[in-house]
């Protein structure tokens, strides 16, 4: 069986999904990439070469702008109220697993969004944010993305974050099925 290497022109189509199929190694063409439609197919490197509907997923310059629009960051936290009391449990291993009081920065800027429309001319301008959160007793700042925390409502809440409560999350599970068995 040869290795299946999508050209660079499928690997750019927003219309081209690589690594499909059985066997992962086919190229589908989905006019909708979040529902299937009957004119969805199976297409070879050569099939994109000729296709006609290729259009790149990524923005390519040189661009036409007519509108820009910038969305203000809102640091407003999605779940808790800024201030709020949490349990952190960092996963740098410098921290050897411990579990930390920390207080709820809000969500914080960390990496800019931009996307271009090209029929409008317009380029839209957001932040992705994460949750961030103070840990006085290390004086750091901790982001969600890179720690485990919950928030602490009562006296009860309070609790190390365990290596079973992290086994037990949901996305943990999910990705343990998807790896069977591989160590997370």
């Amino acid at each position: 069986m040869t290795e299946y290497k999508p050209n660079e022109r499928q690997e750019k189509c927003r219309y081209a999904f690589c690594y499909r199929g059985k066997d992962h190694n086919q190229t589908q063409c989905k006019e909708n990439p979040f529902k299937s439609s009957p004119n969805d197919k199976w297409v070879t490197n050569e099939d994109c070469e000729k296709c006609k509907k290729y259009k790149c997923k990524y923005i390519e310059y040189p661009i036409t702008v007519s509108q820009i629009d910038v969305k203000p960051i809102n640091y407003k936290s999605l779940f808790n109220d800024i201030g709020t009391l949490v349990a952190v449990r960092p996963c740098n291993e410098k921290y050897q697993g411990k579990t930390f009081i920390g207080f709820l920065i809000g969500d914080i800027p960390v990496q800019p969004l931009i996307s271009y429309d090209e029929k409008k001319q317009k380029l839209d301008i957001s932040m992705f944010s994460n949750p961030c959160i103070f840990i006085p007793e290390l004086k750091k700042l901790v982001f969600g993305y890179e720690s485990w925390w919950t928030a602490i409502e009562t006296e009860e809440d309070f609790k190390e974050i365990t290596e079973k409560d992290i086994q037990n999350t949901w996305y943990v599970k999910l990705a343990k099925e998807m790896l069977k068995g591989e160590r997370l």
